[in-house]
């Protein structure tokens, strides 16, 4: 067999190969599909805290702009601590996504209460390394903004966000992926 008894030949960039069912191997363009497009990414060192039983934005991801109706938005979100007042009662975290700054479409609104994420904390009264990510499929090629909203269970609870039980703050990030259908 030439080029080296393994039938391959050169490709070309963004070009896979695959196996035919025959001994030879093809190459094929790429189509497109799960490639990330874009990245966008931001980071807080704010400080944030609630008390209120309603959900409260805290944070707005940078905005994101589909380059297609059919993509996916990859979010991920990380804070670096978190602290309530009192360990008996629940934070809860969740996101709403508006598009070209229009109606809130809250995403993931199951759970406890309402929410993506419920945060108990343990004797300490503290939580480091609070993350989640979803995939979103927005529909669409408007501007979308993404913000992450917070709560407590019962009022007479506080929520601290970005910091320790001591104030010191810590660092809150989003990144936003487009991935191509």
């Amino acid at each position: 067999v030439a080029n080296g008894g393994t039938g391959l030949t050169s490709g070309t960039a963004d070009q896979y190969l695959k196996f035919t069912g025959t001994t030879t191997v093809a190459s094929s363009a790429l189509s497109g599909v799960g490639k990330i497009a874009q990245v966008i990414g931001g980071n807080s060192l704010s400080k944030y805290s609630t008390s209120s039983t309603s959900y409260t934005s805290i944070y707005s991801a940078p905005a994101i702009t589909p380059s297609a109706a059919t993509s996916k938005i990859l979010f991920s979100w990380s804070c670096s601590m978190a602290y309530l007042s009192n360990t008996s009662n629940l934070g809860h975290i969740r996101v709403s996504r508006y598009i070209n700054g229009g109606s809130e479409t809250q995403l993931f609104d199951g759970g406890h209460n309402s929410s993506v994420y419920t945060y108990q904390a343990e004797n300490n009264r503290q939580g480091y390394g609070l993350s989640f990510e979803f995939l979103d499929s927005p529909s669409t090629t408007g501007v979308l903004t993404y913000y992450v909203q917070f709560k407590t269970d019962n009022t007479g609870v506080t929520l601290y966000m970005n910091q320790n039980s001591g104030g010191q703050g810590g660092n809150m990030f989003v990144v936003l992926k487009e991935v191509l259908a």
